[in-house]
């Protein structure tokens, strides 16, 4: 049985419903302003995030058995969660400065309720196996995917004159995760609802280039900044529960998963409106398109 692309399709499939694209990934924005600010600069900060979402299951189902799988409410979804950043910047000579970036870009922490959407008490023939179960829980435990990214970014800039801002370096980021999947979703306990998988932490490294304008006297600043896709290899350990079809998988030999994280483009606009009041615009664009 071939499972090597399993993994990285169930992060997508076991996202809240707010999540079922892969832009949900998408948290710190990864702001380039830090670096660009006059003179030595450092900032640190911590965002917290206690999202509230819900819902139910719409789906069509062509067993007449399972018409209860529609409509019943999956539970909180979301869980809180947190994420840091830093950065230090150093103007080392009047044309010369040199940065320090930490964030974590790149994120999901979903679990789904493992007390609601349960099956009527009795269910006639092949359905009677998913019995005491909800769709995306086997009575006891819910299915759940934490992603997790770290990137510090290394930047060396040149400043030709008080206008211009030429910038580059390299990137390092780590990746990993952990998904459980159950419920009659995947199939129930005895197929793909009893799926667990686990994505060894592992580091890559990729690079960004940008340049700034600015027109310091009326606090004009615009930037725009490049981020490669980075590409890292890492052994995800598979497992299925000890019942069903697929219990004789449930110590799977780790393999190595391929997974890609987006390259990116950021825009950022900046200017004095009036005095001691400056208006900001940001847009991002990020090819989730590639993906994998």
């Amino acid at each position: 049985m071939k499972l090597k692309h399993l993994s990285t399709a169930m992060i997508l499939a076991t996202l809240p419903a707010t999540g079922v694209f892969a832009a949900a990934l998408d948290r710190s924005g990864q702001s380039i302003s830090a670096f660009l600010q006059p003179g030595n600069y450092f900032e640190a900060g911590l965002s917290v995030l206690d999202a509230d979402v819900s819902g139910t299951t719409k789906a069509n189902y062509p067993n007449a058995a399972l018409p209860l799988l529609s409509n019943t409410s999956v539970g909180e979804m979301a869980d809180s969660y947190q994420f840091a950043h830093a950065a230090l910047k150093l103007q080392l000579a009047d044309q010369l400065s040199f940065g320090l970036i930490y964030d974590q870009p790149f994120g999901a922490k979903a679990t789904y309720s493992t007390d609601t959407a349960k099956l009527p008490a009795a269910l006639p023939g092949a359905a009677a196996a998913l019995q005491g179960q909800g769709a995306f829980h086997n009575g006891t435990q819910g299915s759940s995917v934490e992603v997790e990214t770290q990137n510090l970014s290394m930047i060396l800039g040149f400043q030709p004159n008080k206008n211009l801002n030429f910038y580059a370096g390299p990137v390092y980021q780590t990746v990993k995760g952990n998904i459980q999947l159950r419920g009659t979703a995947y199939g129930g306990s005895a197929t793909f609802g009893g799926y667990n998988a686990d994505i060894k932490e592992t580091g890559d490294i990729g690079w960004l280039a940008g340049a700034a304008y600015q027109i310091p006297e009326i606090a004009l600043k615009a930037s725009v900044t490049y981020r490669s896709e980075i590409k890292h290899s890492t052994d995800a350990k598979e497992s299925f529960s000890s019942l069903g079809l697929f219990a004789g998988l449930n110590a799977i030999p780790a393999k190595e998963t391929d997974i890609t994280t987006p390259q990116s483009v950021n825009l950022d606009l900046q200017t004095g409106i009036m005095a001691d009041t400056v208006a900001f615009a940001n847009v991002r664009w990020v090819n989730w398109k590639d993906f994998a």
